[in-house]
């Protein structure tokens, strides 16, 4: 993983405002293997501290940058200040503008981030939450999804005067009337989460939502009221709850639930009753919602299996052979594919899969090198290249799922 700490003049804020981003440029290496740089564009998460929070509250407290590297996703976490990230007419600086507009625009200028909305998404804890809310819902067409954990919901209380008795301690009323404005003009205002999803909703273009809150969290009733507030106006959306309160220990249980949401569900087993990430036609559904289509299919047949044991643990070999189609290539699975299965007592197996893909495109011989690994249940696929005839391939975004089957695996190549 790559890590960085910057810092850019705001046209938004009229201040110079840092982040710290979090690209997946280089990934572990796994044993003796030396892993390639990757080069995205990458799918971008846009993470939000909370009140009195810090940038870098989540690399310290929670587990972001290991999901970041195994997911081969950046995250780009802003210093937003006490302003719930909503333009403030009082201070003259758009920290809403700042989330939704600009950061966005600058962060792809520095880094190579996917510029599709789906592979956009904003996230953020307690004011953060709200931020997440209130600026995916104004800016739909920037993000496809939403995770709002334990969101400062306060826009009702606000509203109904509530806040004048439950305000935090040490806050005065005055910061309410600065971030938000005059009392009268805030509830169909752009500050008004609920005001911006109906907009987004009526505009055909509303982000997925996923809501998670603690059923001990002070802010509980604000998030079940807000959910209460989406269902009456038929806004889909997942309001994930367990136990916990305002911290670290119920957030790190809803932010992966949240990501894997967004991304997958490494936790589900297939069809084959092997540990995965989805199965293929779980697959080819999410991927045809993100306008993506099947490039190949490798059916392949095990043809011997050979198994060592070194130091109590069991390694297995696998090798292939079989044939791939597809509307750009096919041909036959070419000497070397392998499925090395790596099995530790009480753990789950690690599957490493690998194919080359030989076949005839233009009057010429192109290989295309696929390898998928499964650690711990979450499947990893990668599609590489091994002939500089395949730049054609290059830039396709492409994902290749795996279907564990010791009888006979089958990888579906999306592009």
């Amino acid at each position: 993983m790559a890590f960085f700490e910057g810092e850019y003049y705001s046209f938004a804020t009229r201040s110079h405002r840092s982040f710290t981003a979090v690209i997946p440029l280089d990934p572990p290496p796994e044993g003796p293997v030396i892993p390639a740089y990757t080069t995205g564009p990458y799918p971008t998460v846009y993470l939000l501290h909370g009140y009195s929070g810090s940038r870098n509250d989540y690399l310290t407290q929670s587990g972001i940058a290991l999901w970041a590297a195994r997911h081969r996703c950046a995250v780009i976490m802003p210093d937003g200040g006490n302003y719930f990230y909503v333009d403030s007419e009082a201070l003259g600086e758009n920290y809403g503008q700042l989330i939704g507009e600009e950061l966005v625009q600058v962060t792809r200028r520095m880094f190579n981030l996917s510029h599709r909305r789906e592979d956009t998404v904003i996230a953020g804890l307690s004011m953060g939450g709200f931020g997440a809310l209130v600026n995916g819902t104004r800016y739909p067409e920037v993000f496809g999804s939403v995770i709002a954990m334990s969101s400062a919901l306060i826009v009702e209380d606000i509203l109904s005067g509530r806040i004048e008795q439950e305000h935090l301690p040490g806050i005065p009323l005055q910061y309410y009337e600065t971030v938000f404005g005059p009392r009268d003009r805030l509830e169909e205002s752009l500050k008004n989460p609920a005001h911006t999803a109906k907009r987004a909703l009526e505009g055909g273009n509303a982000p997925r939502l996923f809501l998670a809150c603690g059923t001990e969290d002070f802010l509980w009733r604000n998030n079940l009221s807000f959910h209460e507030t989406l269902e009456k106006m038929g806004y889909d959306h997942v309001f994930w709850t367990a136990p916990g309160v305002h911290d670290y220990d119920f957030w790190n249980q809803a932010l992966p639930a949240g990501l894997e949401w967004c991304f997958g569900e490494p936790g589900k087993t297939n069809d084959q009753g092997l540990p995965g990430e989805e199965t293929p036609a779980e697959a080819a559904e999410r991927l045809a919602r993100r306008g993506k289509r099947e490039l190949f299919t490798v059916d392949v047949t095990v043809t011997a299996c050979r198994e060592t044991t070194v130091e109590g643990t069991v390694y297995r070999e696998l090798p292939f052979e079989g044939s791939f189609s597809g509307p750009l290539l096919s041909g036959r699975i070419g000497p070397g594919g392998v499925d090395r299965q790596t099995a530790r007592p009480g753990a789950v197996p690690e599957i490493c899969a690998a194919y080359d893909l030989i076949g005839e495109r233009d009057g010429g011989t192109v290989r295309v090198h696929v390898e998928n690994r499964n650690r711990g249940g979450r499947w990893k696929p990668t599609l590489m290249t091994t002939d500089e005839s395949l730049a054609w391939l290059n830039g396709l975004d492409c994902d290749a799922v795996l279907e564990g089957r010791p009888q006979g695996p089958v990888v579906h190549i999306f592009g």
